[in-house]
């Protein structure tokens, strides 16, 4: 069943809790003032159906989606983040920050980062973080049920984080 923002569903997709949970927070996120924080952090235990939730709620909100993996580099990230948006990669990292910030900015598109934990090593949060200042773009954390403990420890992050939405058991 599809959702639409005044909460009804229509033929097609079963409304998954967390599907319905996921969607509701990318909405929130991106209909906020915009005075307010632009991140927010969706986690749980694995098996919750996080990722079958940001799949469809990519598609559903046309948000741009990447699913980090563990030997993923900082390059690796911004590589797989733009070509999800269809750019081609600038040579350094900070050209390509400065690429996708300038991408949110003007589609006012969602970026959901599945396996967000993994932004933990080498400080790759920190880039994520700059992505928002520089955009001021909606950016959901996807990740596990310590994600919203570990980026506790990052103030500058944590203030950044708009809402924190648990996962459910897959219903």
């Amino acid at each position: 069943m599809k959702h639409d923002r005044a909460g009804s569903f229509t033929p097609g997709v079963a409304p998954l809790r967390n599907v319905m949970l996921l969607n509701e927070l990318i909405h929130r996120v991106n209909d906020r003032d915009p005075d307010l924080p632009g991140m927010a952090c969706f986690y749980g235990p694995s098996g919750y159906g996080k990722t079958t939730a940001a799949t469809w709620n990519a598609n559903e909100t046309s948000a741009y989606w990447v699913e980090m993996r563990e030997s993923w580099t900082r390059k690796t990230l911004f590589r797989s983040i733009l070509a999800n948006m269809g750019i081609e990669p600038r040579r350094t990292i900070p050209e390509m920050s400065s690429q996708i910030s300038r991408q949110l900015a003007v589609t006012g598109r969602p970026l959901l980062i599945d396996e967000a934990d993994y932004l933990m090593k080498n400080k790759m949060i920190e880039l994520v973080r700059e992505l928002f200042e520089d955009s001021k773009g909606t950016i959901i954390l996807i990740g596990e049920e310590r994600l919203p403990q570990n980026l506790a420890k990052l103030e500058r992050t944590h203030n950044r984080m708009l809402d924190w939405v648990a996962a459910e058991p897959a219903d």
